[in-house]
């Protein structure tokens, strides 16, 4: 048959007015084919009120790029909800977003959720056969943590805000804290409160100012301690350098907040951490009902990322021998390990001396260390035993990759002996220190974990 349709055009090219059909098609677009794993997500039985994440690797099968731009519960009052968005994904690339799972209301929750892309395609996964269940085991005690709530140093006018403060984001937090039921016993400032790095008068000025702030919020007024922690903003020079005069700044004006103080280590004959300055109130530990807390200065003056590493593990492994003490948290500000491997953003710059006291942490059976300084959050365990979570998405400018969204974390300590680990978070405009309405940028889980010791 196509020998003669050849021969038919051939023949009517010769013709005198006589037309072939020449139009050319229209072009293929390429559409993006996108998998899911697991397609459909099983998230058992969540006990109400505590929250479930599962992740969900989407895998870009197709030949073209496509953003993947909201994923979307089918209803519209669902108890579920998705992080990690937008994102871009090549070819033959993967991108992993969370879905978090907080319901309030007992039974039997099953979902489609609708995924929106840059192609007009929509893509669909699923939750079956998620119960829900009342659970006989109230909280005990809570704590909260957030960390870096400086602007830029290039975004700081000191007429028009003299703390130094993201205002926006921790006027939020600080509210959303104080919303909390229960609310928390603790809240802890994990360091980079203010700009700092500068003279210590210069230092002193933005503190007091932080400090009104805090006098003047919601938390403070919830009655919630505040337990503030150094960053090196609080304790170093425009040259990294930590330095005594931060420090006795530091230790004036935020006194009110280190009232647990007073047990840390001071600088003596043949001592193994060398300091240079008296650390009894910078770095200490105190006893909070069943859990031993060790704060760490992780900038001591003369010794950046280097804490007292041989103290720290002295004080972990004599609480862990108290049959009183049933948990273990370390709060600081510089993590011992960052979220990417980088030892300059961690205490990773003096591995010896971090291992110090993470194996004591480890050896100790120490749920967690809650730290900031890496503008983000995450949530891992990076030798597999002790916690390693990061809350530094106060208010600084984010990293680059995501999550990218400001909050804090909450720790809830059950009857049992269960902690749980939540953070809560929003999302913001086009500049990071614009406004934020609860009505547009809502606070809501985004992360839940049983840090347990296993």
């Amino acid at each position: 048959m196509k020998k003669y349709l050849l021969v038919l055009g051939l023949f009517c090219s010769l013709l005198p007015g006589c037309k072939t059909n020449t139009t050319t098609p229209p072009p293929v677009v390429a559409k993006p084919d996108l998998e899911f794993y697991p397609d459909t997500l099983n998230f058992g039985t969540v006990f109400s009120g505590a929250g479930k994440n599962v992740k969900v690797i989407i895998t870009n099968f197709g030949s073209s790029q496509v953003t993947i731009q909201s994923i979307m519960p089918n209803s519209s009052a669902s108890p579920f909800s998705v992080s990690g968005l937008p994102a871009t994904v090549s070819p033959n690339q993967q991108v992993i977003v969370s879905v978090m799972l907080s319901a309030a209301n007992l039974g039997v929750y099953d979902e489609q959720f609708n995924v929106a892309t840059s192609a007009d395609s929509v893509f669909h996964f699923y939750a079956k056969d998620t119960v829900v269940q009342a659970v006989n085991d109230p909280v005990v005690y809570s704590f909260a943590v957030f960390g870096c709530n400086r602007v830029d140093k290039s975004d700081f006018n000191s007429s028009l805000n003299p703390s130094s403060a993201n205002l926006p984001q921790i006027n939020r937090t600080l509210a959303d804290i104080a919303a909390l039921v229960p609310k928390p016993d603790l809240l802890f400032g994990m360091g980079d409160l203010v700009v700092g790095e500068e003279d210590s008068i210069t230092l002193a000025k933005e503190l007091i100012a932080w400090k009104a702030l805090y006098e003047a919020s919601p938390a403070k007024a919830a009655g919630i301690e505040l337990v503030a922690v150094t960053g090196n903003h609080e304790t170093e020079d425009a040259g990294g350098i930590p330095r005594q005069s931060a420090e006795h700044a530091w230790l004036n004006i935020m006194a009110p907040y280190i009232t647990r103080g007073g047990n840390g280590p001071v600088p003596h004959a043949g001592d193994p951490d060398n300091l240079q300055s008296d650390q009894s109130n910078l770095t200490y530990s105190f006893n909070f009902k069943d859990a031993h807390f060790v704060v760490i200065s992780t900038d001591p003056a003369g010794q950046d990322s280097h804490p007292p590493g041989n103290w720290l593990a002295s004080d972990i492994i004599t609480a862990h021998a108290n049959p009183a003490i049933k948990h273990i948290f370390a709060v600081s500000h510089k993590p011992a390990y960052s979220y990417n491997g980088s030892t300059s953003n961690s205490l990773g710059a003096y591995p010896s001396n971090r291992d110090l006291f993470w194996n004591a942490m480890d050896n100790s059976n120490a749920e967690a260390m809650f730290s900031a300084h890496n503008h983000t959050y995450r949530a891992y365990r990076p030798t597999g035993k002790t916690w390693m979570v990061i809350a530094g998405n106060g208010g600084s400018s984010l990293e680059t990759t995501a999550p990218l969204f400001y909050g804090f974390t909450l720790v809830q300590v059950l009857k049992s002996g269960t902690v749980i680990e939540k953070n809560y978070g929003r999302n913001f405009g086009a500049s990071y220190i614009g406004p934020s309405d609860a009505a547009t940028y809502p606070t809501t889980l985004r992360d839940s974990n049983v840090i347990s010791w296993k």
